[in-house]
This record gives structure tokens, sequence and C-alpha cells, in this order.
């Protein structure tokens, strides 16, 4: 399985502060069931259980750079004690994830732009030139739609949409790319006040969808590819957060 996920998104090009692949449990376990997620939490862990599964794929890891002590008073410590105590295996897929070929990146992208034209601008951003400009009105209602969210607007709602970048999670440095492509929008999953002045500053209008919705649409399609890759494994997308 871990060589399935590896040709899916190769390990070794996750960043070097990221932490993926196994994070608990062991390669000699055989895999019952899988549930997907962005983030393992004590909800994901019951979905699990329910599921008969044995192994959980996150998104995000919870254990990030070295770890000095497991307090199982606290919450990641209350994780790791409920995966060890029911079997539950846990690997990650993040920076690896959102930067390979129909990950996250691109999953955000091919569910807003359809069939206009998506080029990759770098590793986590996305750049959208619509065949027709779209009402900023009408996106926004797209958006809302395939990302079941509801998306926080920033600029000027009237304009004409042309292009645009999208950049998953924490996407708020890709102001930049907007900017430098005049790029008419950037959607995004989360943004800082002074990213968000700098974008509108310079005509840039800003729809935040949430960093859960930005990211989850990604995990959803790579649990598909994944349930296509292993037949007789069931792979369950979670519905908890």
């Amino acid at each position: 399985l871990l060589l399935i996920l590896n040709d899916m998104a190769p390990f070794d090009t996750a960043e070097d502060f990221d932490n993926v692949g196994l994070i608990i449990g062991s390669k000699k376990e055989k895999v019952q069931s899988i549930t997907v997620c962005l983030d393992c939490t004590l909800n994901i862990i019951d979905e699990a259980i329910s599921n008969n599964s044995n192994l959980i794929i996150s998104h995000h890891p919870i254990i990030f750079g070295g770890i000095n002590n497991i307090i199982i008073d606290n919450f990641n410590g209350k994780i790791i004690e409920k995966l060890i105590k029911n079997d539950i295996n846990l690997i990650t897929m993040h920076t690896n994830l959102d930067k390979a070929q129909n990950g996250i990146a691109d999953s955000l992208a091919q569910s807003i732009a359809s069939n206009n034209e998506i080029v990759n601008i770098s590793n986590y951003s996305r750049f959208i030139k619509f065949e027709n400009p779209v009402d900023n009105s009408n996106l926004i209602n797209e958006v809302n739609t395939v990302l079941n969210t509801k998306t926080r607007i920033f600029g000027n709602t009237n304009t004409k949409i042309k292009s645009l970048v999208c950049s998953p999670g924490a996407g708020g440095d890709s102001v930049h790319e907007a900017i430098e492509l005049c790029a008419d929008a950037l959607i995004t999953g989360e943004i800082k006040h002074h990213q968000i002045v700098e974008a509108c500053s310079s005509g840039v209008v800003i729809l935040d969808v949430g960093h859960f919705s930005s990211e989850f649409i990604g995990m959803k399609n790579f649990a598909n590819i994944l349930k296509n890759k292993l037949e007789k494994i069931p792979v369950y997308i979670s519905k908890a957060i």
C-alpha cells in the first residue's frame, strides 16, 4: 500500500518541515479497510471503527517535528492513545499530495475550471484562464455549490473574471502570483489581512472558501482514485470532522 501511495504522491517530494508516510502503526499490518480524512480527530477514529477500518489516511499530520512526550490528557495525546488502543494505523499525505498530479491543488482547480485551461504555476498554485469571462456572482455561486461552502469575498464583487489563481489551504502567499499574472481573482482557503489589502489594492478579488473546503475536495478525489486502485479493500471518505 505504501508503494501505491508513493506512486500517487512520492513521499520524498514533501517539504523538509513536513511529516508524511506511516506515522503510527506497523508496515506489516494487513489492511482491512481505509478511512480517508483531512484531519485525524477523535470523531474520525470513531468513524473508522464503524467502518471497520484499521487504517486512516489523513492530509494533515498530527505530529510535526520532534516529539518529546505523549500526554494523553491533551488533544494529540488522546488521538494517539485512541489509535493505538484500537489497533488503527495512521498514514499522512500532506505537502506531497498538495503538489502531486490529481492532488489537492489540481483537484481544486479542476472543480472550478471545468473545461477551461489550467496551468501549473507552482507546486501549490494553479492558474485558470476562462474561455468566456465569468460574472463574479456566478463564479461564487458555482464555488459555493461545488465545495459546499460559504465564500468570503474581498474586493470588487462586480468584476468579470477572465482568469484566476487558486491555491488551496493557507494560500495567501499566492497573492503575489496573482498580481504578477494580472489575474482577476485568487481562490484560497486561508489568507491574512495584509495579504487581502495588497490584493485588493492591486485589483485582485479574494475568494476565501475556507481551509477545510479548499482541501477536502482533493481528499475526496484522492479517495476515489485510491478506491479504483484497491478493488478488494474498501475505501471510505470521512463525513466527520
